[in-house]
C-alpha cells in the first residue's frame, strides 16, 4: 500500500514541477484487473441497454415505494399522509407529467403483442410493491384520499 501511494505522490509531484508534457501514452491493464473491469463494463452497458419502457417502469415503482414509504411513515393519518403525498406530486410534477405523456405514447407505440408482454412484465415487477401499499391503506380510516393522489404516481 505504501508504494502505491509513492508512484501516486511522484504523479503529483511531477505535474506540480512542470516536467510533464501533455502527449497520449498506453496503458497497459494488469491481468487481475481484467475480470473486474468486464464486470463493471458488462453491468454498465446492460444498465444503458434497458428498454425505454423497462426505465419509465422503474421510474414508476420508485414513486410508489416513496409512496409506501409515505404510507408507512404516517399509517393511520390520513391528512398527514394526503399532505405529505401531495408535497412529493408537487415537487416531481413535471417528471411525472413526462412519465405520464412518455408512457402514453410508448404504449400506444407498441403492437398488441408488445403491450401484452409489458403488461404481463409490468404486472409483475409492480405487484410487491402494489401489495405494500394495499396492506398500508388499511391503516387510514379514509383512504380514497391517498389511492386519487397514488394514481398521480402511476
Amino acid at each position: 500500500m505504501l508504494a502505491l501511494d509513492a508512484k501516486v505522490a511522484e504523479l503529483v509531484d511531477a505535474q506540480d514541477s512542470g516536467s510533464c508534457k501533455r502527449k497520449l501514452v498506453g496503458v497497459q491493464v494488469p491481468p487481475f484487473a481484467l475480470p473486474s473491469f468486464l464486470v463493471i463494463t458488462s453491468f454498465l452497458l446492460m444498465l444503458g441497454c434497458r428498454s425505454r419502457a423497462d426505465r419509465m417502469l422503474d421510474r414508476t415503482i420508485e414513486n410508489l415505494q416513496v409512496a409506501a414509504n409515505i404510507l408507512q411513515k404516517n399509517a393511520g393519518n390520513t391528512d398527514a399522509a394526503v399532505h405529505a403525498l401531495d408535497k412529493y406530486i408537487k415537487a416531481h410534477e413535471k417528471q411525472l407529467i413526462r412519465l405520464h405523456a412518455n408512457g402514453m405514447d410508448m404504449f400506444r407505440a407498441m403492437s398488441p403483442e408488445q403491450r401484452k408482454e409489458f403488461s404481463k412484465k409490468a404486472l409483475k415487477r409492480s405487484m410487491p410493491i402494489k401489495t405494500r401499499i394495499d396492506n398500508l391503506l388499511k391503516t387510514y380510516p379514509n383512504p380514497q384520499k391517498i389511492v386519487i393522489r397514488l394514481h398521480r404516481l402511476m
